[in-house]
Formats: structure tokens, C-alpha cells, sequence
């Protein structure tokens, strides 16, 4: 990632190397050979996603915000704080010994049933003086909509090369 609109993710999958890139409001992804450019709102709504996906980690306080009581995530305690608004109904679950995020757990509201979507963050370590998830499991009510992300390295205010952010070469024919 580049402040303020760059970033590239190197994902692999069962079906091969999947890398996507965004550079303001452009974007491409390539699977194996394949690339195809991002419509400029999709380039837009990727590194929104990407940001919200980082940027939870640290829980940005409001005015309905409340304890909800203790749970149990896994084989920690952890303290639950709540925080409910029309649209859905945000849980944060904070371990009881280290304040560390363990669990973000939302209920979006629909007209028929509420949406649940659970974000785990596992095996914090120490990353120049701030502790950073190194595994990041989302699930969602549709499974094929799941999926976790580890993390082999975390830089925290590394040099990037901008031209790891410019359109990929088209693929030989």
C-alpha cells in the first residue's frame, strides 16, 4: 500500500496467482496471463475495501457505543462492546488480557432476515512497536463468499516503488 489511493495484493489461490492492483481510480487484475482493467468505480469501491479491511483494526469510538458483557472467542475472554444503528448492529471483541482485536462480528439489517459477517484476526505480531494481525479470516452467510488472508510480511512506512502500481504489461500472444 501507497498513500493515499495505491496498492497491490498478491494473492494465491488454488487456481493460480491472482495480483491486483490500484492506482488512484484505476485498477487491474491478473490471473495467471489474463489481466483486465477495473471499471473506475470498481478501482475505487477495491481500495475502499482494502482500507476498511486494515483500518478496523482500530475501532473508531461513537456515541452509541456500549459494553455488552464478557464472551468466550475460542479460548480467550474477551470484553464486548456494541454498537447498534438502524442499518446493523456492530459487535467488537477485545481480549480481556491483551486489548488486542480478536473478532468483529455485524448483523446488516434487511427487510427479510439480518446478514451476518464475521471478521477474525489471529496471530498479532509485533511489527516496529504496533501489533498487526498476521491472519485475517472473513465469513459470511454465503460460504463461497468466505475467505482468509495471511500475511508472510508486514513493512510498516517502506519505500514503494511506484511502478509496481502502473498498468502490468499485456500478456505475450
Amino acid at each position: 500500500m501507497a498513500s493515499p489511493d495505491k496498492f497491490l495484493i498478491v494473492a494465491t489461490t488454488p487456481q493460480g496467482t491472482v495480483r491486483q492492483i490500484v492506482n488512484g481510480d484505476k485498477g487491474w487484475i491478473m490471473i495467471g496471463t489474463n489481466m483486465r482493467s477495473l471499471a473506475p468505480a470498481a478501482a475505487v469501491e477495491a481500495k475502499r475495501s482494502s482500507d476498511e479491511l486494515f483500518n478496523i483494526v482500530k475501532v473508531k469510538p461513537s456515541q452509541g457505543m456500549r459494553l455488552g458483557g464478557m464472551q468466550k472467542v475460542g479460548k480467550r475472554d474477551a470484553y464486548v462492546v456494541e454498537n447498534a444503528t438502524d442499518a446493523k448492529t456492530e459487535r467488537y471483541y477485545f481480549d480481556s488480557q491483551t486489548g488486542l482485536l480478536l473478532r468483529k462480528m455485524t448483523l446488516n439489517k434487511t427487510v427479510l432476515i439480518p446478514l451476518p459477517e464475521q471478521l477474525d484476526f489471529e496471530d498479532y505480531r509485533d511489527v516496529d512497536g504496533v501489533k498487526v494481525p498476521f491472519t485475517i479470516r472473513y465469513s459470511a452467510i454465503d460460504t463461497y463468499d468466505s475467505w482468509t488472508r495471511t500475511f508472510t510480511e508486514i513493512k510498516r512506512n517502506a519505500v514503494v516503488e511506484d511502478t509496481l502500481f502502473a498498468m502490468p504489461a499485456a500478456p505475450p500472444k
